[in-house]
């Protein structure tokens, strides 16, 4: 249970950069796209009379409590055993029912289909002092790791640390040879867009270790430029507000980030083009450039692993200071989000290269990142990271899509009839489903699309025949309460 009082629940709510934002407030009902398709998937000549006769011939019933094992055995045996990379979506942050269902699913696979990492939608760099714990080496409590190891305050999630516990038990025994690793998915921090030196550091501490004459030289360069961090993330804390604002309005934003606008705001909040920030994007070019030219000595010296590391913390140094120049320039919503969700891209491809020798890799998202078409909000709409996945691993890359139908915790009503989720909450039993990518799946009209969260700070989506053709699986479940944990949302 959270210690903070109401008002600061409420600021730690508000204290979310654009990327927070981005994912945890606006996702909200899908523009209704296109009519399912009716040609036959590419599982074969795949038809129903109707979306009812779907949903009773093909959905998997499953239990937490009783015979889950088997329903996602079922479940895999659908996607087939070529995918590598197999994306769950969450329909809405706050509903602790998919977090306890990620966990089961991410051991079942484990156990029994060949998966050795799971990444989730926090900071690739912030992950690294989890992972450290997994593999029992770095900190010895989770204590230590909650708040400076996760993004978004997630750290204090109950399901969160349960999954992290398991993973630790399941390391330190001898029994399993193959151990597991978690990573983080996003380029930047939820509360700040915080300074490159991190990764940067990292880069330069590997490149030591082979060259030290050649890792000085860069520091040397890079040091006064770096400067302190706070110049980093008060100019990122400065974009916030603004960005809030466009995306709610009002008193709705006031009561998130507060009401006054720090002095200096719209200085601070050109830092990213600053004359300093554009010289290090050069000299982390410059590094970058040197890494990859020199890769056959230095692996040599070292190792393939610990090389690709290095170059991969560069990127991801990179990818912060593309964010700090975009949000300087004041770049459009939708253009932030999309930077966002190809970054994140990115780093999966490192993962599921660095996991290819040892397992498979299960990504954790909300569902509107793991699309594979365009993705349509009310306040922008941007190209998710399932889009570029799906371009980059083809048939390696499926995506489970989370649906739910009601949540009182959630500000979420009962599904209007007649919409996909009415038809699956009707079977009264939570269910994985084929979804076939929307082909074939019936003959009628589109079905209504279900009223979203009365909240905005709800980022519940709801089903769409277009989001459902995005799909591989639907995994739904028929009520959620709030995550364990969390901040009280605001209202």
């Amino acid at each position: 249970m959270s210690t903070q009082n109401p008002e600061e629940q409420i600021q730690d709510f508000g204290r979310r950069s654009f990327l927070a934002a981005t994912t945890a407030l606006g996702v909200a009902a899908l523009v209704p796209g296109a009519a399912f398709a009716r040609s036959g998937s590419s599982a074969g000549s795949v038809r129903f009379a109707s979306l009812d006769e779907w949903i009773a011939r093909e959905a998997i019933p499953f239990s937490l409590d009783k015979g889950f094992d088997a329903a996602v055995d079922r479940m895999m045996s659908h996607l087939g055993d070529q995918v590598s990379l197999l994306g769950f979506g969450e329909a809405l942050h706050g509903g602790e029912e998919f977090l306890l269902l990620r966990n089961r699913l991410f051991q079942r696979l484990v156990e029994a289909h060949g998966f050795s990492a799971i990444t989730l939608e926090t900071n690739y760099m912030r992950a690294r002092l989890v992972d450290g714990y997994v593999a029992g080496r770095g900190s010895a409590t989770y204590e230590a790791i909650e708040d400076k190891g996760f993004s978004y305050g997630s750290g204090k999630y109950a399901a969160n640390r349960e999954l992290v516990e398991w993973m630790k038990r399941y390391n330190s025994d001898p029994a399993n040879a193959v151990k597991l690793s978690l990573y983080g998915t996003v380029p930047s921090e939820g509360e700040t867009t915080e300074s490159p030196r991190q990764a940067l550091e990292f880069a330069l501490a590997y490149l030591r270790s082979v060259d030290p004459v050649a890792a000085a030289k860069h520091k040397t360069i890079m040091e006064p430029l770096l400067g302190a961090d706070a110049d980093w993330e008060d100019s990122a804390a400065v974009v916030h507000k603004e960005i809030l604002t466009r995306i709610l309005g009002g008193d709705t934003a006031q009561q998130l980030v507060g009401r006054d606008t720090p002095a200096g705001a719209n200085d601070a909040g050109k830092f990213g083009l600053s004359p300093r920030a554009s010289a290090l994007r050069v000299a982390t070019e410059e590094l970058a450039s040197e890494l990859s030219v020199r890769r056959p000595e230095l692996v040599a010296k070292s190792d393939r692993e610990s090389f690709g590391e290095a170059l991969q913390h560069v990127t991801v140094a990179q990818h912060l200071l593309a964010i700090h120049a975009a949000l300087a320039r004041r770049e459009s919503l939708d253009n932030l989000v999309s930077m966002r969700d190809a970054m994140a891209a990115e780093n999966l491809v490192h993962i599921s290269e660095r996991e290819k020798t040892r397992g498979k890799v299960l990504v954790y998202l909300h569902s509107a990142h793991l699309r594979r078409t365009k993705t349509k909000l009310p306040w922008y709409e941007f190209w998710p990271t399932g889009a570029h996945l799906d371009q980059l691993f083809g048939a390696r890359f499926a995506v489970i899509g989370g649906a739910l139908g009601t949540s009182e915790a959630n500000f979420i009503g009962a599904p209007e009839a007649g919409s996909i989720e009415a038809r699956l909450l009707a079977r009264q039993s939570d269910c994985f489903i084929p979804a076939h990518r929307g082909k074939g799946l019936y003959k009628d009209a589109a079905p209504p699309i279900r009223t979203r969260s009365k909240q905005p700070f709800v980022p519940y989506e709801p089903l769409t025949p277009q989001s459902v053709a995005d799909f591989d699986m639907i995994a739904f479940l028929r009520s959620a309460t709030y995550t364990r944990g969390a901040a009280k949302l605001p209202g």
